[in-house]
């Protein structure tokens, strides 16, 4: 690549490194590749000896192969529990239906009369005591009546 004779600008630069802008920002700032000569806030210039000076960098390889930075270690314990599981969750499509017993039902429907009907417990404590979602064992309740 020949240095072009006038300034350039980073559009310029990183079309002529067949990279993106925020590539050769990258680079910048992790000193593979010289920051520009004229830099202010909304306009920057590569001189020639500059753009010179950067691509004889890269021929030198400069650019190493991209690896990922360190995780920083989490302070977030349930995020870690969720990563730490060894088998993928579910897909969305792929969830199996709770099929429960008649004698589930039957013995769900008789604590409900007893303790929800009666004001001493709601039906979301039961349902969680019981293992069973608030929304089937309400609906076993109403079809029972």
């Amino acid at each position: 690549m020949d240095a072009p004779a006038k300034l350039m600008t980073n559009d310029e630069v990183a079309v002529l490194l067949g990279i993106k802008l925020s590539t050769l920002w990258s680079w910048v700032r992790q000193g593979i590749f010289p920051a520009p000569d004229i830099q202010r806030k909304k306009f920057s210039r590569y001189s020639p000896d500059t753009f010179a000076t950067g691509v004889a960098r890269l021929r030198q390889g400069a650019v190493k192969a991209a690896e990922p930075p360190p995780m920083l270690p989490s302070t977030n314990k349930r995020l870690d529990a969720a990563l730490a599981h060894s088998t993928p969750p579910p897909a969305k499509g792929d969830r199996q239906r709770q099929r429960y017993t008649a004698e589930q039902r039957a013995h769900a429907v008789k604590q409900y009369h007893a303790l929800v009907d009666t004001g001493k417990m709601t039906a979301a404590t039961l349902a969680r005591q019981l293992g069973v979602k608030q929304g089937s064992l309400t609906a076993w309740a109403i079809k029972s009546r």
